[in-house]
């Protein structure tokens, strides 16, 4: 196979980049190809999830002819799943621990140092202790709206 022709393909992707990637501008957004970090700034999470794949099969075997449009078209669904998936937890009054790391990205351990913090702890609710904890989305987001993090 071309190298050069494969690597044109590739730019040719990337200078026209769709209006997901416009819409959904994600910062400094990298890859690792051969060992080495690529950065394409400013791409959508559709694109991004499209390259790595690419890279993924190209690092797999360079001798395979790839089906470019299933893979945008994989990659474009996972999205839409991961909006689906985001939604339903945004539509709830209270949230769990997993999901509150779903919306806001903030791990397990993270969270538990908010909530223990003296001054403007991360508001939650725990009917025993040692129970479940659940926050309230509307509490979360005024905890968050005053710079709290």
């Amino acid at each position: 196979m071309n190298n050069r022709l494969e690597k044109e393909k590739l730019d040719n992707f990337v200078d026209n980049l769709s209006e997901d990637s416009i819409k959904l501008i994600d910062i400094e957004p990298a890859f690792v190809y051969k060992g080495q970090r690529i950065r394409l700034d400013f791409i959508g999470k559709a694109d991004r999830l499209f390259l790595t794949k690419v890279f993924e099969e190209i690092e797999k075997n360079r001798n395979e002819k790839m089906d470019l449009y299933k893979f945008k078209k994989d990659a474009e669904q996972e999205v839409l799943e991961v909006q689906k998936h985001m939604a339903k937890i945004q539509s709830k009054k209270f949230i769990t621990i997993k999901e509150y790391t779903d919306i806001y990205g903030a791990s397990k351990t993270s969270q538990q140092g908010y909530r223990g913090r003296r001054k403007n702890p991360l508001p939650y609710k725990q009917e025993v202790e040692g129970g479940r904890i659940l926050y309230n989305i509307e509490e979360v987001e005024k905890w968050r709206d005053n710079g709290y993090k």
